[in-house]
Formats: structure tokens, C-alpha cells, sequence
């Protein structure tokens, strides 16, 4: 019965991360809610053991779930009722439970990870490359989605229908590749070929979507994982990470300075059409101008936001604009996810996000630290690692309003603790036995 489970859960959960878009069924939290109910009538069902979550899944959950009353609140506060506002709640709320409901599938479900990831991983593979061969061949180059016209509703519904979407995508796998593949190393001692082969062809994906950002969250990730597995490389590049920090918080502290921003603005956005590769001269200032736009909001609403339904009126009257031929012109969402974060809910809602986002950080590294358990301590780093590349990709995208990063992380976390768990727990027998 947990076999035919676990397989039924996977094929839902690779259909619902390949047809992101699909009305009702995709970003809609309809599906996703319906594999939360069976994953939990399962458990309740065959399941021998009572419902017992450890401290650390219950601190994750508790934080997450206080960042989803915050955002509820800020919304309440400034009137964001409307039905595009509810939608993103809901989206939002059915996220929570993903972590405790993985944790106890993980628990109770024998080799839960194993059967759910060798039919989810090649589903989304084979579809990721059929697809893109497919559409390519449609509409005639391998630049496809960054081409305005569509190459159909199946393009659109799918993963391939936004180029910056299909690339935080691509992360989200390799991800989960990552994990599979230092279970195998340090779990099974088995060489990891097959993962490097699949994490090299998802990455060559993410470079054809021409994602700048999640290009950068790319080599973040190769920088991370090949420390994971490589002790020399992870010293060298601990040292490293202080010194790349710098330029980065001397950006944002021109950014958030108003005086320093209104001096030097022109000067940074030069700079980074000057130094981004292919850069046509349009795409990088709309996209700084966003960012600033962004900003001028957060000092104008800046405790509760201005909701969901709101941004796009905002947005526009605060100068985020691409102007068109005969004087009309488009409003260019905000770019970034912390960013859209605080102009949703304001710092209510980014306060309780960062602490949420503290708690993952902090308990990853706890056990990233735990060198005489191989397996824990190369799970922590995994679940580390992405939580890093989400920061890096998020600069310029929204990662966190993506289903899949919050399940995505629910697995990193709730495998990482179990490990700890059960590695405890044989440890503790064995001195007892001594």
C-alpha cells in the first residue's frame, strides 16, 4: 500500500511542478491541498504511531505559519480583500504543512525518499527535455521562452511559460538532485555519476532560459555542492564568502539610502548595463527601476504594505513602467522576492519572514556542523545551500511565491532532521550497550 502511495504522490507532485500554471490545478493551491489530505489520510490510516513531531519540525512550522498571520494581517489592516488577496493566502496557508506532512512521511513510510524521488526526478527530467526540444522545434530557436509570442496554451500552463519561473524551476530540482546524490555518497557509499550528468543538463537548461540571476544562483549552487563533497574546497571557499559580501552591502546601502540613491543611481545603472553580458541597454534599467520603484513604496507604506491586488497600480504610478509605441506603456512588476514581500505585508510581514527564514539557517548550519555524522551533516549543508541559492536568485526574481521552493525545502528539512534523529538514536544505543 505505501508503494502505490508513494508513487501516486510522486506522479502528482512531478505534475503539478512541470504544468505550474494550469488553472485550478497548477499554482492554485487545489492540487497541492489535495496531496496534503492524502499524504495525512495515509498516515492516519496505516500509520502504527502516534502523531509526534520533533522540536525542530514544530519551530519551522510555528514560524512559517506566524509569517502567514502576519501577512493576513497587514492585509486586513491596509483592506486587501479581494479576491486576488484571499487567492494569495490561500496559496500561501497551503504551503504550511508541507514540512510536518513530509516529516511523517519520511517517519513512518519506508524508504519514502528513495521511491518518491526515482519517479518524480525522471518525470520532470524526460518532461523538461521533450518539452524543450518540442517547443523549440515549434517556434523555431532554442531561445523560445524569452520570445513574446506563444507557442501555445501547453507552453503557457507548463514550465516553460515564464523563462525566469522555468529557471528557479530547474533550481528547485537540482536541489533535490543534490540530495539524492549525497544520500547515495555518504548513505550507501555508491558513486554519484548519474547525478552529476543530471545536475549538468538542468543547469545547461537554466543557461539556454538566459535567467541572469538564476545563472548566478547556479554557480552559487556548483560552488556549494562540490564543497559538500570536496573538504579542501570547502575551507578555500568559507574564506571567500566574507570578501564577495562587501561590494553587495555597499549596493544596498546606496539602494536604501535616499540621498545616495537619487546621487548614484544613474551611475549604478550604467554600471550594470556596462558590465552584464548581453545586455541590450532596456532590460537592466527596468529592472533597477523596479527595484527602486520597490523601495520608494516601502517608505510610503511601510508597516503593513499594500497588499496583493494593489501592486500593479502602485507600481505604475511609482515610475515602474516600459514605455511602448504611441505613448502607451506596461507595468513592470516588482523584481525580487524580499522586495514584493515587504510591498505585500510591509515589515510585519518581512520581520516574521526573516525569523522564519533565521530558524532554517540556523538549524541547517547546526547541523551542517555535525561532521562525525557524514549524512546529517552533508544534508544540512544541502538544505543550507539552498536556502543561499534562493537568496541569490530572489535578488532579482520570486522564488518564495513558487509552491515547489516551499516543498522543495520541506524535503531538504525534514530529511536533515530524520537523519539526525535516527543517527542519535543508534548512537545512543550503542553507548548504552558500552
Amino acid at each position: 500500500m505505501y508503494t502505490a502511495f508513494t508513487r501516486i504522490f510522486a506522479l502528482s507532485l512531478a505534475f503539478s511542478f512541470i504544468m505550474p500554471n494550469l488553472p485550478v490545478l497548477g499554482t492554485s493551491p487545489a492540487l497541492l491541498v489535495v496531496l496534503e489530505l492524502l499524504l495525512l489520510v495515509v498516515y492516519f490510516c496505516f500509520a502504527k504511531k502516534r502523531v509526534k513531531l520533533p522540536r525542530d519540525v514544530a519551530i519551522l512550522f510555528g514560524y512559517f505559519f506566524f509569517f502567514c498571520v502576519a501577512m493576513t494581517v497587514s492585509f486586513v489592516m491596509v483592506g486587501a480583500t479581494v479576491d486576488s488577496d484571499v487567492r494569495y493566502l490561500i496559496s500561501l496557508y497551503s504551503s504550511v504543512a508541507w514540512l510536518p506532512l513530509i516529516y511523517l512521511a519520511y517517519r513512518n513510510i519506508p524508504d519514502f525518499q528513495n521511491k518518491v524521488m526515482s519517479v518524480f526526478l525522471p518525470l520532470v527530467l524526460i518532461s523538461t527535455v521533450v518539452g524543450f526540444v518540442a517547443l523549440a522545434a515549434i517556434s523555431g530557436s532554442f531561445q523560445f521562452l524569452r520570445i513574446d509570442h506563444s507557442s501555445g496554451f501547453l507552453q503557457q500552463a507548463s514550465i516553460f511559460g515564464n523563462a525566469n519561473q522555468f529557471a528557479r524551476l530547474m533550481l528547485a530540482a537540482m536541489s533535490l538532485v543534490a540530495l539524492v546524490a549525497i544520500y547515495k555518497k555518504y548513505d550507501e557509499n555508491r558513486k554519484i555519476r548519474n547525478e552529476i550528468f543530471v545536475l549538468c543538463a538542468l543547469t545547461a537548461f537554466i543557461v539556454l532560459s538566459g535567467s541572469r540571476a538564476n545563472l548566478a544562483a547556479s554557480v552559487v549552487f556548483w560552488f556549494g555542492f562540490y564543497s559538500i563533497l570536496n573538504m579542501q574546497a570547502r575551507q578555500v571557499i568559507s574564506k571567500m564568502v566574507p570578501w564577495l559580501l562587501i561590494p553587495l552591502l555597499v549596493v544596498l546601502v546606496v539602494l536604501l539610502v535616499p540621498g545616495l540613491r537619487d546621487r548614484f543611481s544613474d551611475q549604478l545603472l550604467g554600471m550594470l548595463v556596462a558590465f552584464s553580458s548581453g545586455a541590450d541597454g532596456v532590460d537592466l534599467p527596468l529592472r533597477l527601476r523596479t527595484w527602486l520603484a520597490s523601495i520608494d513604496i516601502i517608505q510610503e507604506y511601510p508597516v503593513f504594505g499594500i497588499g496583493y491586488s494593489q501592486m500593479e497600480e502602485v507600481m505604475g504610478e511609482f515610475g515602474s513602467v516600459r514605455f511602448l509605441a504611441a505613448g502607451e506603456f506596461e507595468v513592470i512588476q516588482v523584481h525580487g522576492g524580499l522586495f514584493k514581500i515587504v510591498n505585500f505585508g510591509g515589515f510585519v510581514a518581512l520581520g516574521a519572514f526573516m525569523l522564519f527564514l533565521a530558524a532554517n539557517l540556523v538549524l541547517s548550519s547546526r547541523f551542517a556542523g555535525m561532521q562525525r555524522w557524514p549524512v546529517v551533516s552533508a544534508s544540512g549543508r544541502i538544505w543550507r545551500l539552498y536556502l543561499i541559492v534562493l537568496m541569490v536568485g530572489n535578488i532579482s526574481g520570486d522564488s518564495f511565491g513558487l509552491p515547489s521552493t516551499w516543498i522543495v525545502l520541506a524535503f531538504l528539512s525534514a530529511s536533515t532532521i530524520l537523519a539526525h534523529t535516527l543517527y542519535a538514536q543508534q548512537s545512543q544505543i550503542q553507548s548504552n550497550r558500552i
